[in-house]
């Protein structure tokens, strides 16, 4: 199927150009030292571009600084910067101070927000612009995109999901979440360009292009789930209704309804919808999920008193080794929510947690019963499906954190330093999840996450040739040198691979050929040699037709390997990342992120809470996470 994607850059008109700088030889003076203004870039010494040295650079006269004629190409991180400076420079001369909002942390500090319109205690409608140089097409411009910046002082609800576009009207998924955003984007020239452009540069006058930039996209194959036998289907929920799971739970499981009194009523709805009694949309777990020896219980406790309620629930799982809690609770309790779970998990029991909010909304208890279910089997150990994987004898190695962070005067400073990995192969399966480093020392964290790196690959060598690590986009610089040089360390007999993987980036595209303006699922984009954006959902093929809201696309960027990447082998770990997306056992339709990265987010908003409480070790525990 032909696409045409709009990426949302717009290109300047003008290719070169030039402008005088500042400059003096860089002599190894430190941050501290150098004064707000003056930066640090390599430039050419003279007109050959390869014959480089490193500069201090400043936008204005300073003693000691040579003039130098400074054209657009020398370096296109530092041109980058100058545009931003520029269009700052205009801003302040043309908008008012509540137009606009420069974003103060430093690793943004090319980002620029146009305040379109302002919701009294919610927040503000901002376009993101951003100079960029789209590397694979050699242009110079502008991204543009649409973010809405929450007042910090107030919870996540609704109304927030709504403005950001995630919700419709109505406040159902916003299934023309691209047509909004774009509606949104055209926005920045309505108000905004002729406030801003042209940019007087030398003796040039820069503009932009009227649109966005074309391009024509490649795609990944679709996902192919395995299931019983290794049967394969292009549908979880199909698949497994109709081959039977990947792995089915063998022994008997009883499972133990927790609730108040007062909720007895909706315990006994959830029990009957996990017998397939209640929605034709889900026939239950033992026929859907093929558990043949299955019973139910339900036990009153008082959630006010969460420490009787963890006593009683211990006694009843005590007596019986299959057993397996479900806890009914109210969204409000989250004090209570963690306090169990942190406690059964004390003792390796996962758990499950439904909401009185769901089971009261009998049209998302409807669609929500066969992902309780999905979540049950997996915690129980069962495997629901696997997908069908593009490499063999690869392990995935997911790192994710959840550094402590604690603010002194105006900034952070970090007081713990924490993080862990999900271990899976290629085609999903869950292996176990690792703790890397936890320490309040930097130096004594960065040790243990190589002490541990060096660890999993010596443990897993015997059965998996390849190692690619997917981290996100936050990891520290020094940490991910740290990994870099544990895998050097290791050796060249196997494959090492590390992929960084930004799920909140600000890029997005439209697909110009269709109505709905989403790209189909698979699609995806080079921005270099070496950085992709991927669609991990969208259209499908065989039905064309959105009925909820489709995620922006993921940016993945290869950041190192101890061997030459073809693009061949870039194509496969791109697919084996876009397959891992597709692994996820959280629900049927959990697609947008590959679990590598999404897994981690879960262990890391578990691990914050239960640090409160005392020490535990969550490893070796079936996927309690989900």
């Amino acid at each position: 199927m032909e696409q045409k994607i709009l990426l949302n850059f717009l290109p300047f008109k003008s290719e070169n150009f030039s402008f005088n700088i500042y400059r003096k030889e860089y002599k190894k003076e430190k941050k501290e030292q150098l004064e707000s203004d003056v930066y640090h870039y390599t430039l050419p010494k003279n007109e050959d571009l390869n014959d480089r040295s490193d500069y201090l650079i400043s936008l204005n006269p300073r003693e000691n600084f040579e003039i130098f004629n400074y054209f657009s190409n020398y370096n296109l991180t530092f041109t980058e910067y100058f545009i931003y400076q520029k269009i700052v420079e205009k801003i302040k001369q043309k908008l008012l101070n509540n137009d606009y909002i420069l974003p103060e942390k430093k690793y943004k500090r090319k980002i620029v927000y146009l305040i379109l319109k302002e919701h009294t205690g919610k927040g503000k409608e901002c376009l993101l612009i951003n100079p960029y140089y789209y590397s694979y097409n050699k242009k110079l411009g502008l991204i543009v995109n649409f973010r809405f910046i929450k007042d910090s002082n107030i919870s996540f609800d609704r109304e927030i999901q709504r403005l950001s576009l995630s919700l419709d009207r109505n406040y159902k998924s916003n299934a023309n979440f691209y047509i909004d955003k774009y509606e949104k984007l055209n926005l920045f020239r309505a108000r905004f360009y002729s406030k801003i452009f042209p940019l007087e540069v030398g003796d040039k006058s820069l503009e932009l292009e009227d649109r966005f930039i074309e391009v024509s996209p490649d795609t990944l194959k679709t996902k192919i789930y395995l299931f019983n036998e290794d049967k394969e289907e292009k549908s979880q929920f199909i698949g497994i209704d109709k081959l039977g799971p990947y792995s089915p739970i063998e022994n008997p499981i009883e499972l133990i309804l927790f609730s108040e009194e007062k909720n007895k009523l909706f315990a006994s709805d959830l029990e009957k919808a996990l017998k397939g009694e209640s929605f034709p949309t889900f026939k239950g777990i033992s026929k859907f999920f093929r558990v043949s020896n299955l019973s139910f219980k339900w036990v009153p406790i008082d959630l006010n008193e969460k420490e009787d309620s963890v006593l009683t629930m211990k006694e009843q799982l005590s007596n019986n080794k299959d057993a397996f809690p479900i806890i009914i609770h109210s969204k409000q309790n989250s004090e209570a929510y963690y306090y169990i779970k942190y406690e059964l998990l004390k003792d390796g029991i996962p758990i499950q947690f439904v909401s009185i909010e769901t089971l009261k909304d009998k049209q998302t208890f409807k669609w929500s019963v066969s992902g309780i279910a999905l979540q049950i089997f997996s915690k129980l150990g069962g495997i629901p499906w696997l997908v069908k994987p593009e490499t063999h004898r690869t392990l995935i190695i997911g790192i994710g954190q959840s550094h402590e962070r604690i603010k002194e005067g105006e900034y952070y400073r970090i007081k713990k330093y924490f993080s862990y990995s999900v271990l899976t192969d290629s085609s999903g399966r869950y292996k176990e999840l690792k703790i890397l480093g936890k320490s309040e020392d930097n130096s004594a964290y960065l040790s243990q996450l190589e002490e541990s790196i060096q660890k999993i690959i010596k443990d897993y060598s015997p059965n998996f040739e390849n190692f690619v690590i997917h981290v996100p986009f936050k990891v520290k610089r020094k940490e991910l040198d740290r990994i870099k040089n544990t895998i050097e360390k290791m050796g060249n007999t196997k494959t090492f691979i590390v992929i960084r993987i930004n799920i909140d980036n600000d890029f997005f595209g439209f697909n110009s050929n269709q109505n709905s303006f989403v790209p189909y699922e698979s699609t995806y984009i080079n921005l270099s040699s070496e950085e992709f954006l991927v669609w991990f959902e969208g259209l499908q093929y065989h039905n064309p037709v959105i009925n909820r809201r489709i995620s922006g696309p993921v940016y993945i960027e290869f950041y190192y390997s101890n061997e030459e990447l073809t693009k061949d082998l870039k194509m496969k770990c791109l697919q084996d990342t876009l397959n891992l997306s597709g692994a996820n056992w959280r629900g049927f339709n959990a697609k947008m992120y590959p679990i590598s990265v999404f897994y981690p987010q879960l262990v890391a908003k578990f691990v914050k809470y239960f640090d409160q409480y005392g020490v535990i070790n969550v490893e070796n525990i079936k996927p309690w996470f989900l």
